[in-house]
């Protein structure tokens, strides 16, 4: 991307990383375990019933435990998918 002001020009933004490759991937695997031994609360029951077909822990209801092979590999796609498209009913 080319930015133009006035008498000087900058090509692109500059890249700058706070963190390291050991540091990103600690927080990674770190979120990883949060979601498969804590799961998360999910209020759309579209999403519960697509994670739970994919292999996912359902307790109390809507609380949702994710393996971490399951974020790995990408298979919770769906879920995405299912915000979208309900997103889009509500005109958000």
């Amino acid at each position: 991307m080319k930015f133009t002001h006035s008498s000087y020009q900058t090509i692109g933004a500059p890249f700058f990383r706070k963190l390291s490759n050991d540091q990103l991937e600690r927080i990674h695997f770190a979120s990883l375990e949060i979601l498969e031994r804590t799961g998360v609360r999910l209020h759309l029951p579209e999403a519960v019933e697509l994670l739970k077909q994919a292999g996912a822990e359902i307790t109390e209801g809507n609380r949702v435990r994710i393996p971490s092979g399951l974020v790995t590999l990408g298979r919770c796609g769906g879920f995405l998918q299912v915000r979208r498209e309900r997103r889009r009913t509500r005109g958000g």
